[in-house]
């Protein structure tokens, strides 16, 4: 079975909305919170035009917004 990471995030967003997903020095982000700036993202990437198979570089330090990148 496969699993998507996008769905696994929302439907953890739903049991465990506050607790949190990832921590960091700069202070922890709820799955909620997480769940939350990833729709955000997608949302953004589509209303610019970005579709399915489209392909879109980041560059990001070793922080916790990479994650929100690649889910």
């Amino acid at each position: 079975m496969k699993v998507n990471v996008a769905t696994w995030i929302d439907k953890h967003a739903c049991v465990y909305a506050d607790k949190p997903a990832l921590k960091s020095d700069r202070g922890d982000r709820s799955y909620r919170d997480l769940a939350e700036r990833t729709c955000r993202l997608a949302r953004g990437l589509r209303e610019a035009g970005v579709e399915a198979g489209d392909r879109v570089a980041t560059l990001l330090f070793n922080v916790t917004e990479q994650i929100e990148v690649v889910i």
